[in-house]
């Protein structure tokens, strides 16, 4: 698979006091520059994050790849967020990890990030 994934990815950790019997998926803790981070200026929430990580995939559109019969995504109103795969599931899935990685590195470079369908993560200033 290829993707257009310039980002570096965010390291996360799992603290295993906090995790319950019930629960199926270890919480994380730590602090990260979008979800419940520390930035003193900007605080994001899930759900602001949820709703723009939708509206950015309504807008995706793929094609399949004549050459070797592949899915290509693409969301065109973000530059540099396209993806790849065999299977246009496996498109789909790459595609939104680009997406994640792209908000990731604009957040932490403090990028404008485009507002869609309504939805907008507001910058952060530098510190």
């Amino acid at each position: 698979m290829r993707s257009g994934v310039y980002a570096q990815t965010h390291k996360r950790t799992v603290d295993p006091c906090r995790l319950s019997q019930k629960a199926s998926k270890p919480q994380v803790t730590g602090s990260s520059p979008v979800i419940g981070g520390n930035h003193p200026s900007t605080t994001y929430n899930r759900s602001m994050l949820t709703a723009y990580l939708q509206a950015a995939m309504r807008q995706a559109r793929y094609e399949i790849l004549p050459e070797d019969k592949s899915y290509y995504g693409e969301i065109a109103a973000l530059p540099g967020v396209w993806a790849s795969g065999a299977t246009l599931e496996s498109c789909r899935e790459e595609l939104e990890r680009t997406l994640e990685d792209w908000i990731l590195v604009r957040v932490a470079k403090s990028l404008d990030i485009p507002a869609l369908d309504g939805f907008e993560i507001p910058r952060v200033q530098a510190v």
